[in-house]
């Protein structure tokens, strides 16, 4: 029996019309991953009649969800459509902000070498983590949720992939940072979360999931300082309000932005040893 190899192992995905439905002749995009799982869980309904026995009668399989990351280095324009998935929006003039419209993509998972292809419909973004240290990638981790998921023996793209053209990944190297509209050049990482907290809704009469509950976009995150001054410190404790803003760039000068135009501090910790400062 041939053995699946993760080296050979492709990722597509096409954007729905309709929520978890695959279009008829689907055009699937390569996307580039580091990581990906979408792993299924079901319920697991306990019958508790009894049988003149200790035992249990009978463990019944009730509905069932689809939850995971797919996860890699950020690059430029690589994580377009999941971005504007995670947003509830659509790029605009290169601007992408906080909207309020669902897109849901069908996502293929390739094992060509055994001929195995993993259909996931309905998937949507449920939030992504992006990770910026001064030394190193920046990574992105996406959140995903699935509908429910097909088996097949062949690609539901009979025409393959198109191929994603993968740019260099972003670093710090060459980026800026700026706290309450000021430039600072001490940073030691920027850590950025948003959570969107969709919970998949069951119907009765099937055991997949119908649809979402879609919740409020929560942003998060961390931004930690060589210890130059107490200014973030001192924003924390007095509860005022700030702005950042931190911009990615590669080595063909293509740049990502992300603006965070009011926020405040709800932690602070401050280590002597490292001279460090850290904001939440």
């Amino acid at each position: 029996m041939a053995i699946a190899s993760n080296a050979q192992t492709e990722l597509g995905l096409v954007a729905e019309v309709t929520l978890g439905t695959t279009p008829a002749i689907p055009a699937l995009l390569q996307q580039p991953f580091s990581s990906f799982s979408l792993n299924p869980s079901t319920a697991e309904l306990t019958d508790t009649r009894k049988t003149g026995s200790r035992e249990l009668s009978a463990v019944v399989v009730g509905n069932r969800t689809f939850s995971g990351t797919l996860a890699g280095p950020l690059s430029y324009g690589n994580y377009d459509s999941l971005l504007e998935a995670a947003l509830f929006n659509t790029w605009a003039t290169n601007v992408l902000k906080v909207g309020d419209t669902v897109k849901s993509f069908s996502v293929e998972v390739a094992q060509a070498d055994i001929a195995n292809y993993l259909l996931y419909k309905g998937v949507v973004v449920n939030g992504f983590t992006i990770d910026s240290p001064a030394e190193g990638l920046t990574n992105v981790s996406f959140d995903l949720l699935a509908l429910d998921m097909t088996s097949n023996a062949s690609s539901a793209d009979a025409s393959g992939y198109t191929a994603a053209t993968v740019n260099d990944a972003f670093k710090s190297c060459g980026g800026t940072v700026s706290e309450g509209g000021v430039a600072i050049a001490y940073v030691n990482s920027v850590n950025l979360t948003l959570a969107n907290n969709i919970s998949p809704l069951n119907f009765w009469g099937d055991c997949a999931s119908g649809d979402y509950s879609i919740g409020n976009a929560d942003i998060t995150g961390e931004l930690s300082l060589f210890f130059a001054n107490d200014a973030v410190l001192e924003k924390y404790l007095s509860g005022a309000y700030s702005s950042l803003s931190f911009t990615l760039e590669d080595g063909a000068g293509n740049a990502l932005q992300f603006f965070l135009p009011r926020i405040k501090y709800s932690g602070a910790s401050l280590d002597v040893a490292e001279r460090i400062v850290t904001g939440k």
